[in-house]
């Protein structure tokens, strides 16, 4: 091809140099009858060629030919990243209620509410139908020779018979004795004796030294107890505390009108006590104060037997008694045995405290049990 182009090229290069196509110019252009120079010839050739060798290599394009068959499908590429979140579409339309579950176990009950306000009260209700007259007391007749004649509204009577009260009076219950040493058995430890010494002297009263002893630790306590037995009733009238190494008086207590101990005509159930004024005189500190208290007595048994380290006593007589108030020392409950000819034979006292040195209610409980009579033996 390049060949047969060649040859046309160079015949018209040499035979027609003026008629050359304006895209096919070449540098030289020659005239009939004028002598033609060989390197404008040359320079034609070489513009030819050049011309040729660009045909050979581009061409010129022709009319686009049928679209042919389509081929095989490539492979898939590899998935590319991924593009950015679309906006959120519309929600949907709401589905249908689903179908109900099972109900679930009984849960425990809670915790009871507080208590509602209360209602208002209701309407009276009508009055019931009167009941039949009773038949009561008319009259009661005492015949002086132990019974009662007992006669009703509806004319009937009854005769009935009245047990004798039986008294007892403190009187029956003292004792002559100078002195009486008790066994102590105390809760605290502080001491486990104490000897009551009598003093008779002034008429209507008697009082005795109380010394209260540790058998290791030495003496604990020591005051007077005065008391009066003038009347009919048996009183605490005052206290005189002394101090334990020198006996001196340092405190001088009056009570009054005094507590009732016991009486001349006590019955078994039956109470009795007194309240008080207490003045406290503290001759070491030169000051006067006042305070209050009271004790209820009542008599719970008696004709009772008692055994005590000094011997077993009958015909005792056993009381209850409580004294509130710290004025006269503590508030305490006591059960006290007194027998005919001997006085007090036994005595428990108790009282409940807080304790601040080891914190928290205690009980201090004593045991008092007569052991000896002016330092012999307690005869009945």
């Amino acid at each position: 091809m390049k060949k047969i182009l060649l040859t046309l090229a160079i015949s018209t290069a040499i035979s027609s140099p003026v008629m050359a196509a304006p895209g096919d110019a070449v540098p030289n252009t020659f005239t009939n009858g004028t002598p033609a120079d060989a390197d404008q010839v040359n320079a034609n050739f070489a513009a030819v060629v050049t011309q040729i060798s660009d045909l050979a290599t581009s061409g010129v394009q022709g009319p686009q030919g049928e679209t042919g068959a389509q081929g095989p499908q490539g492979a898939t590429g590899p998935q590319g990243p991924q593009g950015l979140q679309g906006l959120t579409g519309a929600t949907g339309a709401t589905g249908a209620q689903g179908l109900q579950g099972l109900t679930g176990a009984t849960g425990a009950q809670g915790i009871q509410g507080p208590q509602g306000l209360t209602g208002d009260t209701g309407a009276t209700g009508s009055q019931g139908v009167a009941g039949t007259d009773g038949v009561g007391i008319s009259s009661i007749t005492n015949d002086g020779a132990g019974s009662l004649t007992v006669t009703l509204t509806d004319g009937t009577s009854s005769v009935h018979s009245i047990s004798p009260v039986t008294t007892y009076s403190y009187r029956d219950f003292t004792q002559a004795y100078t002195s009486k040493t008790f066994n102590v058995s105390d809760s605290r430890g502080k001491y486990d004796s104490e000897i009551r010494t009598f003093d008779r002297s002034v008429s209507g009263r008697v009082s005795y030294l109380r010394d209260r002893v540790h058998s290791v630790n030495g003496r604990f306590k020591l005051d007077t107890i005065v008391l009066d037995n003038s009347g009919s009733e048996l009183k605490f009238v005052g206290l005189k505390a002394r101090n334990k190494f020198t006996g001196d008086v340092i405190a001088d207590i009056a009570i009054d009108p005094g507590l009732v101990a016991r009486t001349a005509s006590m019955q078994i159930g039956k109470t009795f006590g007194s309240d008080v004024k207490v003045t406290i005189n503290d001759l070491v500190a030169g000051v006067t104060s006042t305070a209050y208290t009271q004790q209820r007595v009542v008599l719970v048994a008696a004709n009772q037997t008692v055994t005590v380290p000094a011997g077993q006593f009958t015909g005792c007589i056993k009381l209850s008694s409580h004294r509130s108030g710290n004025a006269l020392g503590e508030t305490f409950d006591r059960t006290s045995t007194h027998c005919p000819s001997v006085g007090l034979v036994k005595q428990v006292q108790s009282r409940v405290f807080y304790d601040s040195v080891a914190p928290g209610i205690k009980t201090h409980t004593t045991v008092q049990e007569l052991a000896s009579c002016d330092s012999g033996a307690c005869v009945q």
